[in-house]
Order: structure tokens, then sequence, then C-alpha cells
């Protein structure tokens, strides 16, 4: 598993391997491209209070995560028309439809929460999504690049490529 710093001239260095390598890719958002950390509030034993962040989800909130520089590496993608996917932790509510159009992020699909009662974790989230849109032989050809070294770990039981890109807002 490779791991790569969340810098514009590693988003320019990612697309570029990308674009050469045919490698489809798999966007998380948080950690990754989008940063919201201003609403991800912490229970005391350090997981993520999913009542609260949830809370925080309205238009107000969402609109103010902040694009980290990975999001270059979209964009770059985005011009060479190669086909990108996002999995994330997030519902993929019409304020987080809002943002990634605000932020021109343009994927060729989104899996996310099903809803707000969607409280499984992350990875299982994620491969599920995964196993059940792509075959294994497509899912060869893919890489999820992801801030969750537990996501990236369970990706790769599923034939997929992973690349970590540490985060430490949350």
């Amino acid at each position: 598993m490779k791991t790569l710093q969340n810098t514009k001239l590693s988003a320019r260095k990612l697309a570029t391997s990308l674009i050469q390598s045919g490698t489809v890719p798999v966007f998380d958002a948080d950690g990754v491209f989008l940063d919201a950390t201003h609403r991800q509030i912490c229970n005391p034993d350090g997981s993520l209070n999913l009542d609260k962040y949830r809370e925080m989800s309205t238009r107000e909130y969402v609109m103010k995560d902040k694009a980290l520089p990975l999001i270059e590496a979209i964009h770059i993608l985005q011009k060479n028309e190669v086909a990108f996917h996002i999995c994330t932790a997030r519902v993929a509510c019409e304020n987080t439809l809002a943002l990634l159009e605000s932020l021109n992020v343009k994927p060729k699909s989104i899996m996310a929460r099903r809803d707000d009662n969607d409280s499984r974790r992350d990875y299982i989230l994620k491969t599920d999504h995964l196993k059940s849109k792509f075959s294994d032989s497509e899912r060869a050809n893919m890489v999820l690049i992801d801030d969750n070294m537990a996501n990236c770990e369970a990706v790769q039981k599923i034939n997929m490529q992973a690349i970590n890109v540490p985060f430490e807002g949350h």
C-alpha cells in the first residue's frame, strides 16, 4: 500500500499516474479532498459523534467544508476526461451534492450512506458498496484513496489497490 501526502504536488503526480496507468480511482471525501473538521465533534472515547455530525449537516455548515489539495487531482482527471468515483461515509444529501457542484467535482458515481440510520462502520460500508457495484476483475483495476487505514486494508482484501492519505483532522 502506498502513502500519499495531501499536497498540490502529490495531487498532480497522482493524477498523472492514474491517467498513464488507466487505474480507476475511487476517492474518499472527508480527509482526502474535503475538510469537514469544523463540524466533526468527538465523543469522550474519541469516536465521531454521528448525531452531532448529522445535526451539523445543514447547507450552511456543509458549504463551509473546505477543499484539500488533493481536489486538484480530481480536477486534472476531469479535464482529461478520466472517470472517477466517490465512496464516502457521508450521506450524499442535497447539501453534500451542492458542495460538490460548487467545487466542480463531478464523479461517475457516489457511493455513500443510505440515510441517517445507516450506521455501518466505514470499512464495511465501503466494501459493501464496492463489491455490489463492481466485479472482482473491475476492482483489480481500481484504487481507493482514503485517509482511514482500516478502509485501505479492507479494500485490499476485495482485490483493490489502496493509497492511504494521512489526515490529522479526525
